[in-house]
């Protein structure tokens, strides 16, 4: 079979944020995604099967006659228009399989015959994988620093604001609190950890790069132990905010705009799956409130959008989130606190928490 070109300095593929065309089966891409890449399958879930098979049973040519029947016609032509679309769109593209094997080199025959010479990646995804594993294992060690505070008090809005920084939260399409689960679903465990792999690995490693104060989870995505372990050593500020701005930043998190996401998802039946979401978000910390506590601040949960379906004023929902911030945020993060290791370099509004953190970040 032909040689082609092979791409081997990954690391340097990563960092220049390459674009990427992904020929794993969607089954494979649902598991283990990288977010700068584009799926356009050589084979689907059930293709992918039948030629697996072959091959361990029969071999490769057998595997390659197999795969000739199964892609032919119609879908053999669907293949190759979405991947010569893709070629013209990224002139500088690379595509990888799972190894670099024979769905790549196949790949690549098929569009050297229409024009495009596209290299592949040595080693395919489980070497870039390998490569973000490796940059997360030099976390210990990076230039890196947390944003802490209390709920509320504005940690991913002092990010968005900087220039050198890794929303932990929006690569988890989560807020990380009880009510942080949007409309929107997150991805799974190793697509997380790779985008959080590549964000490290293309930062500026001359500045101090800052990430939110974290625990262990953000919804049902873990943080990378190695990243998470050091996180409790890395420098610290904390932003120091009223307790009425952080009412007000979680009115607007949990209820405005997610009445928006919900809006545009439901149409104007929005209200009856808003309100099952968070009472089912709610269910979840019942055990440390106590039956009975949770029992009233639900009931205060459902007069609040009883009241909201015919207002429609979100400040419906102010009391129960002030009650939920000081009965169950507050006295968890101050025991998180407790735990944390090394002192607060700074601390101080939002305003002056940006501009330390700007001012600072190659210390």
């Amino acid at each position: 079979m032909t040689e082609f070109r092979v791409i081997s300095d990954l690391p340097a593929l990563l960092k220049a944020n390459t674009p990427l065309l992904d020929l794993r089966s969607p089954g494979e891409v649902a598991v283990s995604a990288l977010p700068n890449a584009t799926n356009i399958a050589l084979l689907d879930n059930e293709q992918r099967a039948q030629v697996g098979t072959c091959y361990k049973q029969e071999g490769e040519q057998a595997a390659l006659a197999l795969g000739d029947q199964l892609i032919s016609g119609e879908v053999k032509a669907q293949r190759l228009a979405a991947w010569d679309t893709w070629a013209k769109d990224n002139p500088n593209g690379v595509l990888y399989c799972w190894r670099g094997g024979l769905r790549s080199r196949l790949t690549q025959a098929a569009l050297l015959s229409l024009g495009h010479d596209v290299p592949r990646v040595d080693g395919g995804y489980k070497a870039l994988r390998h490569t973000l594993l490796a940059e997360m294992e030099q976390a210990p060690s990076a230039n890196l620093g947390v944003v802490s505070g209390a709920t509320g008090s504005g940690k991913t809005d002092v990010l968005l604001k900087l220039s050198h920084a890794i929303d932990l939260e929006g690569l988890a399409r989560h807020k990380g609190s009880v009510f942080g689960q949007g409309i929107e679903e997150q991805p799974a465990q190793t697509s997380f950890e790779n985008e959080v792999a590549l964000k490290l690995l293309q930062r500026d490693t001359s500045s101090r790069c800052w990430l939110e104060d974290e625990g262990r989870l953000i919804g049902r995505c873990c943080v990378p132990p190695t990243l998470q372990q050091a996180m409790q050593h890395y420098p610290r500020v904390e932003i120091e905010a009223t307790e009425e701005e952080r009412i007000d930043r979680l009115l607007r998190d949990y209820v405005v705009n997610r009445v928006v996401d919900y809006q545009d998802r439901y149409g104007d039946d929005y209200v009856r799956p808003y309100r099952e979401a968070v009472l089912a978000q709610f269910a979840r910390i019942k055990k440390r409130l106590g039956g009975l506590r949770h029992g009233e601040l639900q009931s205060r949960i459902e007069a609040a959008f009883e009241a909201y379906e015919t207002s429609r004023d979100p400040y419906e929902h102010r009391a129960w989130i002030a009650t939920i911030l000081t009965e169950y945020y507050d006295p968890m993060y101050n025991w998180q606190q407790s735990k944390r290791e090394g002192e607060v370099e700074f601390r101080g509004d939002f305003d002056a928490v940006v501009e330390w953190c700007e001012t600072s970040r190659s210390k």
